[in-house]
C-alpha cells in the first residue's frame, strides 16, 4: 500500500464521517474546476 492510497482512504473516511467537510471540499473542487485553464477550452 502506497502513501497515496493510504492518504486517499483516510480522506474518504473523513469525508464519510464529516458531511459539512465533504460539502466544503465539494464546493472548493467545483470552484477550482470552474476557474481552471481547462474550463477555457
Amino acid at each position: 500500500m502506497t502513501i497515496w492510497t493510504f492518504h486517499g482512504h483516510s480522506l474518504l473516511f473523513l469525508l464519510g464521517k464529516n458531511a459539512p467537510l465533504r460539502k466544503i471540499i465539494t464546493q472548493i473542487v467545483v470552484f477550482l474546476l470552474a476557474f481552471s485553464p481547462f474550463s477555457m477550452l
